[in-house]
């Protein structure tokens, strides 16, 4: 690197006659390249058949990376990607075509990398990613996510260490593997050596409670701290974000990874193809509400692999140049699941064309109803049950199978709203918005709403969820750096603000986005909850928060679901000249 620090990596090259010159895929890992050549290999193997070179980077202060990190994804770490592809492209037998590729924090690296990038960078990958870190993975809705944080610091720092992280739920792949050194040059305990130096994430974050706490607060990154965060959205307003294409791929039920596709396909004009599904992260299970974890995902492996191929197939070909190939790898879309349904859909703007706001108001007798309360006193009172939690399954922890199970007994623990039985069948498509007219007995607190559906035996299905900290209730008047859906949460320090105990006060909360179908005969429910035990640090620590609900003529607390009409979706769907077919049909 330019400050004299050195990158392992390596490189696997595909059978090919020796004269060929080939596009390479890298990527640019915090999780050992050795796990690259381990636990995908079959990626790796998959992409040399189709005539791709493979590199898996070790990033600064990793693996057998030299070099120190105080700050994940930082802006150190971010200066080091374009010296890298330069780097690739220099190699005798490139075509000099970068694409960079990968998976959750290397998903994050893969987008990242495209900040100032040089010309060879073409095209980028990222799969199950954070487009905003503070917001849609560490602290969604201002709660931090020690449910994820504790078990992922702890196992990323014992592999910078190069020990064992085998007693650590969920990274026992690990257990009796360990960094794989250089084939020349540096000794593998030099490297090792520096990464003493580096700072546990838990303790980077153990202070934060803001935004402006946590990241880096400029676009031109070279300018900032090297201990800030950077965030994809931050590179937004970078041309070389603007014109690099991508395939993006998320999950309704992962984190907030559907959100950030979403967001950033509607925040620019970029050539962005977005795939948004039922899945764990990762891609190892599938996650449809209405059905238990499988994996017999879909789309399957050799299929996963297709689409991308196909999405680079433009690289692969001698004859195009870059005039001729942009078109190529330009296609702009969403392609997104609708549970219940079980079909592909595809749109270019989100919501889709025919999804319109239906509001449901929260009632006496802890109903969910279309007609607006006329009562001049109307309230519930719900003293937070800490107890409350999502289990061992959920979006937030990033670990195994989405599996919330029947959450009929859980929601005993919560305040409920629910609906009649639903006369039809509708579909739900969008960001479902919630307002709740509420108090606090303290002057902070948390604010998490379910919604879900109740079948005619009882059981309750949670489809999608919504955060808030309420110290960060404030609805700011500046213009957010990303298109939101609802009203805007900055989590600035100058937004925060205590409750007042004696006020009742508005509290906004978008929820995450969804496409399901929901039968007729089933009910709609509205679950209210003040912590979740498995996922979110509990706020506030040493009071026990009671909340009142209010429900009447002057306080409408109420929620707004995203109903698709289907007429109206049909018929804007021809106008607009998109075809109506699934998208593993559209892709193969």
């Amino acid at each position: 690197m330019p400050d004299g620090e050195k990158l392992a990596i390596d490189i696997w090259l595909p059978e090919v006659p020796y004269s060929e010159k080939l596009p390479v895929i890298v990527e640019f890992t915090r999780y050992w390249r050795l796990r690259s050549d381990v636990f995908s290999k079959d990626v790796i193997d998959a992409f040399c058949d189709r005539g791709f070179a493979y590199a898996c980077v070790d990033v600064r202060g990793t693996g057998a990376s030299t070099g120190s990190r105080c700050a994940e994804i930082g802006v150190q770490e971010v200066a080091d990607f374009s010296p890298v592809i330069e780097w690739l492209v220099d190699q005798s037998w490139s075509n000099g075509a970068v694409i960079t590729h990968g998976m959750s924090y290397v998903g994050n690296t893969a987008e990242i990398a495209t900040y100032n990038a040089p010309d060879a960078l073409k095209a980028t990958i990222p799969q199950f990613t954070d487009f905003d870190l503070y917001a849609m993975l560490l602290f969604p809705g201002g709660l931090a996510n020690i449910g994820f944080l504790a078990p992922w610091s702890s196992g990323v720092y014992r592999m910078d260490l190069n020990t064992t992280t085998q007693d650590i739920p969920s990274w026992g792949e690990f257990a009796g593997i360990t960094v794989k050194p250089v084939e020349q040059g540096d000794s593998l305990d030099a490297a090792v050596a520096c990464h003493q130096k580096n700072i546990p994430v838990t303790e980077q974050l153990e202070p934060i409670t803001c935004r402006d706490d946590f990241e880096a607060d400029e676009l031109n990154l070279k300018h900032n701290r090297p201990e800030n965060w950077v965030s994809p959205y931050q590179l937004l307003n970078n041309p070389c974000w603007q014109s690099i294409p991508s395939l993006h791929w998320g999950s309704f039920a992962d984190a907030g990874t559907a959100a950030g596709v979403i967001a950033r396909f509607m925040a620019s004009k970029a050539p962005i193809c977005g795939i948004i599904g039922y899945w764990s992260h990762g891609l190892n299970h599938d996650a449809n509400p209405y059905t238990p974890p499988s994996e017999n995902v879909s789309p399957n492996f050799e299929e996963f692999i297709q689409i991308k191929a196909r999405f680079l197939q433009p690289l692969r070909t001698p004859d195009l140049d870059d005039k001729r190939r942009a078109p190529l790898l330009a296609e702009r879309m969403l392609y997104y699941f609708t549970a219940g349904e079980n079909h592909w859909k595809q749109t270019a703007v989100w919501p889709p064309i025919g999804s319109s706001m239906q509001r449901w108001y929260l009632a006496e007798q802890n109903q969910l109803t279309k007609t607006p309360p006329t009562n001049e006193v109307s309230r519930d009172i719900y003293p937070v049950n800490f107890e409350a939690g999502t289990g061992p399954n959920g979006r937030w922890l990033q670990m195994g199978a989405i599996d919330y199970g029947d959450r009929s007994e859980a929601d005993q623990k919560l305040l409920t709203y629910t609906s009649k039985p639903i006369p039809q069948t509708i579909e739900i498509t969008g960001h479902p918005l919630v307002e709740l007219f509420m108090s606090s007995s303290t002057d902070d607190g948390a604010v998490i709403i379910y919604l879900e559906t109740v079948d005619p035996e009882g059981r309750v299905t949670l489809l999608t969820e919504g955060n808030l900290r309420l110290m960060h209730r404030k609805v700011s008047d500046q213009i957010p750096p990303y298109p939101q859906f609802g009203p805007y949460h900055s989590y600035k320090r100058q937004d925060q603000a205590p409750m007042d105990p004696k006020a009742i006060e508005k509290v906004s909360i978008v929820l995450l986005p969804l496409s399901v179908t929901v039968k007729q005969g089933d009910a709609l429910r509205i679950a209210i909850a003040g912590h979740d035990c498995d996922s979110f640090k509990q706020v506030p620590e040493q009071s026990d928060p009671v909340y009142h609900v209010y429900h009447q003529q002057t306080h409408l607390s109420c929620v707004d679901l995203p109903i698709m009409d289907q007429e109206k979706a049909r018929l804007s769907t021809i106008k607009a000249g998109l075809q109506a077919i699934p998208f593993q049909e559209q892709v193969n």
